[in-house]
């Protein structure tokens, strides 16, 4: 490759992560929409709330926080779901 040319190489303004895209910003804590969460947004989610991304919260806190947004939806469409603490071990692995 020529220098004047320029590849995949360079890095563009955002980082990304791997297999979610885009950095994960403060605005991926917060679930929005009008249909069933996917499992990218839910792990965005996540991953913005557990420390490392603002250090405020531990790794259960942050999926019951997740868990809490995600309710609402499953309840709208009325799907049962399993309990809190085998759906917060769900979405951790």
């Amino acid at each position: 490759m020529l220098p004047s040319q320029s590849g995949p190489c360079q890095t563009s303004s955002h980082s990304l992560v791997f297999g979610l895209g885009p950095s994960i910003t403060s605005e991926d804590g917060i679930i929005t929409g009008a249909k069933l969460p996917t499992g990218r947004q839910i792990i965005r989610c996540m991953l913005a709330k557990i420390p490392g991304a603002n250090g405020a919260l531990s790794q259960f806190e942050a999926t019951k926080g997740v868990l809490e947004q995600v309710r609402p939806f499953y309840k709208k469409a009325n799907i049962a779901m399993m309990s809190d603490k085998r759906t917060c071990h769900k979405m951790v692995d």
